[in-house]
């Protein structure tokens, strides 16, 4: 018997290859049932491989992690094989493979005009703002990824693998984080204005939307002088 159970996809593709002892080829297909589990039996004594397919719009997790065999992924990378060697009335029932659809994290960062945290009509996009991603994907893999806002003042990172990581908003100069959490989550700003950034958990498949407004950038001048004859007015060489 060579099988695998747990949560995975239902109507994988699973091929299993071998050589028995026969010296018999063996070849054949059999996909997971709705809860992922799948089996093979009435095998022969011999030397077999296993390869899963991956469904379309998944990636095959990271493998090996974990100290309980029957819950972690096992092959390597997509397009190995997992080798299984059998004998007679042996049992092999932990093969399984692990798949997650890549996540993403995206929002706006906008000129918070009035200062008062949220989004109001007008208020525009900043563009060329440094936006950067980092942390530890679930597999434990440093990320550090580093984008820039658009002219509408959109960023995005796709393609994410699960895992903790922080958004900073790098603020141009003469710039700030305004106020946080002062509104509807669709128009408020998420970034702290200490630490320029907040945390995100990416989960397979999920978008997150976190949004900054930026405060600052006027400028107030003017010029003291001696109002030589008191009319009030600066005059040339006053």
């Amino acid at each position: 018997l060579v099988s695998s159970s747990g949560q995975y996809n239902s109507n994988d593709a699973i091929t299993i290859t071998g050589s028995q002892l026969n010296l018999a080829s063996t070849s054949l297909t059999v996909t997971t049932d709705p809860s992922g589990v799948w089996a093979v039996d009435g095998l022969v004594p011999g030397d077999y491989s296993v390869a899963f397919g991956t469904p379309s719009g998944t990636v095959l997790t990271a493998p090996d992690k974990g100290s309980d065999d029957t819950l972690d992924s096992d092959p390597a990378a997509e397009g190995s094989t997992v080798d299984v060697t059998l004998t007679s009335g042996s049992s092999r029932d932990n093969i399984g493979a692990g798949y997650f659809t890549p996540g993403s994290v995206g929002g706006t960062v906008w000129t918070d005009l009035d200062g008062d945290g949220v989004r109001d009509a007008g208020e525009p996009g900043t563009p060329d703002v440094t936006v950067r991603l980092t942390g530890t994907d679930g597999a434990g893999n440093p990320v550090s990824i580093e984008v820039t806002t658009g002219a509408d003042g959109t960023y995005t990172f796709d393609d994410l693998v699960p895992g903790s990581y922080i958004v900073t908003v790098v603020a141009p100069p003469r710039r700030t984080i305004t106020v946080p959490n002062a509104g509807a989550d669709d128009v408020d700003s998420d970034i702290d204005p200490v630490t320029s950034s907040t945390p995100v958990v990416v989960t397979s498949g999920s978008s997150s939307t976190v949004d900054g407004g930026l405060v600052g950038g006027a400028t107030l001048g003017g010029q003291a002088w001696t109002d030589r004859d008191g009319d009030g007015v600066h005059e040339s060489g006053e």
